[in-house]
Order: structure tokens, then C-alpha cells, then sequence
């Protein structure tokens, strides 16, 4: 389990669990469930506005449905038949979510330890991990200082990317990839009160004129949203 930022780069792993434990089952024994549980995670406190808006929201992580909804944790509206600015929500998730994925994708694809079982002891396992996880930031900070036609680690049209209309072309790092498994949701999660209002306030927001991005309403139109 780990989150990402915006570069594809690792700020947060948790390594050691059984594969076959859910993931949310393994956020929620992991130190790093307990810290955003108990927001002692070294992120920003307090509010941030919503850009051209008067409502304000706290610094959040994103998950999909294995996760529990929490005021710091988004997680996808629940369910089938959704109204329209629900499933913009869902879609605006989904979209955010293909950064970690794309981060994941880059990993594996690039170091092919991952790409069969490990036969090795756990110990052994973890350290794979960790040490992979840490060449991997390194070598996409290395990246970064060079023009994206210069990268190697990590160069153009190798991750997702996405058009003016919002149509997602896939990533290369896809093509050396089998098919990922769907982490599977682990039951009823109870949110909090206002845990359900902020994700209400960012799906009013992501229907205002400051908060939406043009092609959204075709593309939950068509029917073509993954969530």
C-alpha cells in the first residue's frame, strides 16, 4: 500500500502484508491508517479555499471504495443510479486516482523484480521493496531535471496522458503489464457526519463554473466513467 504526489513519486509505503488481505483491511491496522485516522501524518493542517469559491476544505488523500470515507480520506459515492453531480465526483476521483496507479505501473513495469513471485524470505521481500520504491523516486528526481524528451526513467508517452477532451491515452508501461487485480471493498464503512459533508461540498464544487472541467458532463453522459 503506499500514496503518491503528482510526479509519480512515493510518499508514504506500507510493506509486510499478506497480498490476500484486503487493502482496506490492511489500511486499517497499518501505521499509516492510525496516523490519518489520528492526523498525525506531517501534512498540512487546517483549510485550504476552493479555488474561485468561498468554501473552504481540508488537505485530503483519495482511495477508492476499499477505504473508509473520513474528512482527510475521499473516497467514491457509493452505489448505482447516482445523480448527475455524484457521478462528476466519482469521475474527478477516478481521474486523480490513475496517479497512483501510474506510479505503481512505472515501478513494475521498470523493475521486473515484480513482474513473477518473489521466492525469497519476507525479510528479504520487504527489503526489495523498500529499496526499489527509493530508486524509483531518485531516479524520476533525476528525471525531472532533464526536458521531458531527455528522460529516461521515465520518458514522454510512457505514462497515462490525457487530451483536451479528456479522452486518456494509456501509458506504454500498460503494454508490459498483465491485468492488475480490483481491490474488492471490505464491507460498510460508518463516516462521519462531517466526513459525508465534505465530499457533498466537493461534489457542489466540481459542478460550479470555478470547480468543473469542460468535458465532464459528456463523459458521464456516455456513460464512460470506470466507478
Amino acid at each position: 500500500m503506499a500514496a503518491c504526489d503528482s510526479n509519480y513519486k512515493f510518499t508514504l509505503i506500507d510493506v509486510g502484508t499478506n497480498g490476500s488481505i484486503s487493502d482496506g483491511s490492511i489500511f486499517a491496522s497499518s501505521e499509516i491508517g492510525q496516523a490519518v485516522k489520528y492526523e498525525t501524518l506531517n501534512v498540512p493542517q487546517g483549510q485550504i479555499q476552493l479555488p474561485g469559491s468561498n468554501q473552504s476544505t481540508p488537505y485530503f488523500f483519495i482511495g477508492d471504495q476499499a477505504f473508509p470515507l473520513m474528512k482527510n480520506f475521499m473516497r467514491p459515492y457509493a452505489g448505482r443510479r447516482l445523480e448527475e453531480k455524484k457521478q462528476i465526483f466519482n469521475y474527478r476521483l477516478s481521474r486523480a486516482r490513475r496517479t497512483i496507479e501510474n506510479a505503481f505501473g512505472i515501478l513494475s513495469a521498470c523493475w521486473r523484480v515484480y513482474r513473477r513471485p518473489i521466492c525469497l524470505d519476507l525479510n528479504a521481500v520487504d527489503k526489495i521493496v523498500i529499496s526499489t520504491v527509493c530508486l524509483h523516486n531518485f531516479l524520476k528526481t533525476q528525471d525531472e531535471k532533464h526536458t521531458p524528451e531527455k528522460r529516461l526513467y521515465c520518458p514522454p508517452l510512457f505514462v497515462d496522458s490525457e487530451l483536451e477532451n479528456g479522452q486518456v491515452i494509456e501509458g506504454t508501461w500498460r503494454n508490459e503489464q498483465m491485468q492488475s487485480q480490483r481491490l474488492q471493498p471490505t464491507g460498510a464503512h460508518r463516516a462521519s457526519r462531517n466526513a459525508m459533508e465534505q465530499r457533498d461540498i466537493l461534489a457542489d464544487y466540481f459542478v460550479t463554473q470555478a470547480g468543473e472541467i469542460p468535458w465532464q458532463y459528456d463523459y458521464i453522459r456516455r456513460g464512460t466513467n470506470r466507478d
